[in-house]
This record gives C-alpha cells, sequence and structure tokens, in this order.
C-alpha cells in the first residue's frame, strides 16, 4: 500500500526562513577538542559548503511526476539518483542559474506539488576536524593492540566480558545459528586487518560508487581510519556480529544527506538488523527524516529465513559540540518520539570516571551515554590505537543492540531501543550510562498478538 508523505508545512517554512536569513553570513560551528579546549583548528566552513552546490532534494506530492516539475522550475529533466521510498524523493540539479536558496524557496511555495524541497545538506563525522589517531597513541605489532583493547577501561564499565557469557551476538532461529547484521555508515574499513577476519558481509562504497568500501586517504587527513575504528568496536562488542562497510564519509570525512539517506535503504535491504551512523550535522533533513520513517520499521517476514525483519536499530552519534544544539539524524529520535524516533538511539560519549565527555553534545534529545574516551580500536596498517568521540561511543551501543538483538531475535526495533534505554545506569547528574550486562541478561518480553502499528508521518 502506498503511504503518503506529508511534511509539516509549519516546520518547511521555519526552516526556509532560517535557511535565506544565513545567505551570504560565515557559520563557524564551535566544538571541542579531544582534550576539551575550544577547537582552534575546527574547520570554519561557509555558508556556501554547509550543502552541496547546484542540488536540491525535492519530493512531490501524489499524482504529480518529476519531469513536469522539473521543467516547470528549471530543473534538469533527469534525476540524479532518487531513493526507493513510495513516492521517491529525488535529487536533482539545478539548470536555470538559481542558487539553492532561491531554487528551495521557488519550490517550497508549491505546496500543492511539493511535499519538501530542500538543500542536500553536507554531514561530516564529528571527528573529521580532529588529528588522527596517528598523532596520538598507536600499538604496533597487532598482538600489542589486541592486548591493549582487551584490556581496556570501557569493557569493565559496561560489564561487556560478563554479557559475552549470555551471548557473543549470534541469535538461534528456528535452531539454527544466525548472525546478527551491524552496518556502519562511514569511512569504510581497512578489509586487511585481522580483527574483521571471518567478520564481514559484502559492502558498498557510495563514495567511489562500487562494491569496494575500503579506507582512502592517508593517516595526514583527519577521518583517515574512522571506520576502520567504529568497525572494530562493534566487533569488540558483539564479536559474532557480522560488520556491513558502507563508504558513504570521503576522505576529509564528510558526505551529503542524499547519500546517507540512500545508504540507510541500502543497509535495510540487504539484511542489516542495526546501523551505525557516526556522522552528524546541524541541519535537520527530510531526506534522512524519511528514509528512517520508510526502512527501519521493518515488517513480519523473514529475512531469507534468517531473523525477522521486525525492523532496524539507528544509533546514531550525538556529536561533539560541547552544547546541548540538536545535532541530525540524532535528534529526530527526540523530536518524533512516537514515529520514527522509537528506531533511533542517539548517543553522548562518557569518560572513565562515568562523567559526560567535556565535548559531549547533551540535553534531554540524547537518551544514553557510553565509553567514548580514549577507546582502543583496530586502525589501518594492521595497528590499534585511541580515538575519543561521540563516534566512539555510538558503535559501544550499536554493538549492545546486536547483542540484545541476538538474545531477542523476535523484538521489534522499538522495543530494542526501550530496552536498552530501561537497562541503564542512573548517574546522578548524568545521561544514563549503558550496561551491556543489563540488557542481554533481562529478555525482552514478547507480545505475540501485538500487530506492526499503522504509520503516520504527522
Amino acid at each position: 500500500m502506498i503511504r503518503i508523505k506529508s511534511r509539516n508545512t509549519l516546520t518547511r517554512l521555519i526552516a526556509l526562513v532560517a535557511l535565506v536569513l544565513a545567505i551570504g553570513l560565515v557559520a563557524i560551528q564551535p566544538a571541542r577538542m579531544q582534550d576539551g579546549s575550544d577547537a582552534q583548528s575546527r574547520i570554519t566552513y561557509l555558508v556556501e559548503e554547509a550543502y552541496v552546490p547546484n542540488q536540491v532534494i525535492v519530493a512531490l506530492m501524489p499524482n504529480f511526476d518529476i519531469a513536469t516539475v522539473a521543467a516547470m522550475y528549471g530543473l534538469n529533466p533527469v534525476p540524479i539518483s532518487q531513493t526507493g521510498a513510495v513516492p521517491p524523493s529525488y535529487l536533482m540539479q539545478i539548470a536555470d542559474g538559481s542558487t539553492v536558496e532561491q531554487k528551495v524557496a521557488q519550490l517550497s511555495a508549491d505546496t500543492l506539488r511539493i511535499d519538501f524541497a530542500e538543500p542536500n545538506f553536507r554531514l561530516s563525522a564529528p571527528e573529521a576536524a580532529r588529528p588522527t589517531w596517528s598523532v596520538g597513541d598507536s600499538y604496533s605489532p597487532v598482538a600489542a593492540g589486541r592486548k591493549a583493547s582487551n584490556g581496556q577501561w570501557a569493557r569493565g564499565v559496561i560489564r561487556l566480558d560478563e554479557a559475552h557469557q549470555v551471548t557473543r551476538g549470534t541469535a538461534m532461529v528456528n535452531g539454527q545459528p544466525t548472525p546478527v547484521v551491524v552496518a556502519v555508515l562511514d569511512t569504510g574499513i581497512d578489509f586487511n586487518h585481522p580483527a574483521f577476519a571471518g567478520r564481514l558481509v559484502p559492502g558498498y562504497d557510495f563514495i567511489g560508487q562500487d562494491n569496494d568500501p575500503s579506507e582512502e586517504g592517508n593517516p595526514q587527513i583527519g577521518p583517515f581510519g574512522h571506520g576502520t575504528h567504529v568497525a572494530g568496536i562493534i566487533a569488540m562488542v558483539a564479536p559474532e556480529a557480522k560488520i556491513m562497510p558502507l563508504r558513504v564519509l570521503n576522505v576529509q570525512g564528510r558526505t551529503d544527506a542524499f547519500i546517507v539517506a540512500r545508504a540507510v535503504e541500502y543497509a535495510v535491504a540487504h539484511g542489516a538488523h542495526v546501523i551505525n551512523l557516526s556522522l552528524s550535522t546541524s541541519n535537520e533533513t527530510g531526506v534522512i527524516h524519511d528514509a528512517f520513517y520508510d526502512f527501519l520499521e521493518g515488517q513480519e517476514e523473514l529475512d531469507g529465513g534468517n531473523l525477522p525483519l521486525n525492523g532496524a536499530v539507528a544509533v546514531v552519534a550525538a556529536g561533539n559540540t560541547g552544547t546541548t544544539a540538536y545535532q541530525y539524524p540524532a535528534a529526530i529520535a527526540f523530536l518524533e518520539p512516537n514515529r520514527i524516533g522509537r528506531e533511533v538511539i542517539p548517543v553522548a560519549a562518557s569518560n572513565s570516571s562515568d562523567v559526560l565527555s567535556i565535548f559531549s553534545s547533551r540535553g534531554p534529545w540524547v537518551f544514553v551515554m557510553a565509553p567514548g574516551e580514549r577507546i582502543i580500536s583496530p586502525a589501518p596498517y594492521n595497528r590499534y590505537a585511541n580515538w575519543s568521540g561521540t563516534s566512539m561511543a555510538a558503535p559501544i551501543v550499536a554493538g549492545e543492540a546486536a547483542l540484545v538483538r541476538a538474545v531477542n531475535p523476535l523484538a521489534e526495533a522499538k522495543d530494542i531501543q526501550d530496552h536498552i534505554f530501561a537497562r541503564t545506569v542512573n548517574i546522578p547528574g548524568q545521561i544514563r550510562r549503558v550496561d551491556v550486562m543489563l540488557a542481554v541478561s533481562n529478555p525482552i518480553p514478547l507480545d505475540t498478538d501485538r500487530a506492526l502499528p499503522v504509520k503516520s508521518r504527522r
């Protein structure tokens, strides 16, 4: 059945006004370094760089076609790309010389034909402007790194070794062992690292548009190794889960909203049960909103006879702003709690004192915190390395979600989110901190009579 999409008009107009007011201004996004100091080296972006130039994202109201709209509004008649949602969103090239702001304003004014129009906003890894692991501590050879990783502080705080006595990420379905699949939307992965031997399923490179999502770049560029490090944390927490590497961040650690939306769609279509997104933007984006809406909540059917497609959980880094300012897509969980927010877990970073990290984003929109400082995990060139950030905290929770899914293979995605939040540790004055052992040792009650809810966008 076709689901009619209708984004809130007031929200769309408010976003449009904010966009127009920003024209010509310089946007400086404050952040904090790993040591908590103000970010002197934080990259400062002009507003023009906050989104991809000469592109707009358009979603249509029912019964209108993109070719007609493109002809009316000076767009290239052939979409650059489109999502698989029903109805889809289109990535369009501006063909008449208008600015992105002008084109978004023109399209948004046509409420008869246009569901929503927005720039193709850029996102980045929160640590993209940080010194790389190669500047700090790294461990070589692999044996030394593995020993350091196995003995690091984060494991004890979340009671990981005890949790592994319950599950390591393999579910039993119809009497058959079936691994949980975790998609990692990041800079790619070092396929040759021994930490990933036997732990990978095929992925995709949305930057290079090929089937090889390997890390690219070099250690002198900030985000190099980010995806390898993130994937390694998931492998540490859920060692029997399978990792699906999806390269969505370029060598500068940046991407755009349309790529992220397509990657979410790809992950679910190819059997991911958990999706880790260690990336963020300060701009709410409709195309990612709709990707979460259309693809995270599953259907009552089996994934090739394996785990039921009861939805995918999206675990999202809260960002490293050190403020309460919303970061997306993490904030969707708070802003839409009764719709797509039920399948999204925003994650802050904590330190070894069980205190919120000074660099971490915070506020009522951030649900849980997890260890995110000096986390030791695989890095390219057969190394292990320290890295800090909410990007390191999110995969701890993604790994936890995989373990919870393994213990509860019939649970729905929103139940997993609720369960993880309910099985956290209450630390006075802090965001609730995850406890993996607590989560896996308490099964989720299965309501066999519950039907899938009817979804409504607004």
